[in-house]
């Protein structure tokens, strides 16, 4: 479960990292920045949620869709 938990973690983090736009630098998306990523690793049934959307074993929201188009 720990390593599964690291996976979560990293890729978690990932979700603020994107490409820069066209017309400007920016180094991360504000489009999520409201997912509280503390409450979604604090919560168990949430972070299985997320792994099995990472794994492609279960479904995904649109945070764990945009996660999944910046770890691929």
């Amino acid at each position: 479960m720990v390593p599964l938990f690291c996976v979560v973690i990293a890729g978690l983090c990932g979700l603020v990292v994107s490409a820069p736009a066209p017309e400007e630098t920016e180094f991360y998306t504000t489009k999520y920045d409201h997912v509280d990523v503390e409450m979604i690793l604090n919560n168990r049934r949430l972070v299985n949620y997320y792994t099995a959307c990472m794994l492609s074993q279960g479904p995904c929201p649109p945070e764990g869709l945009e996660l999944k188009s910046k770890c691929v």
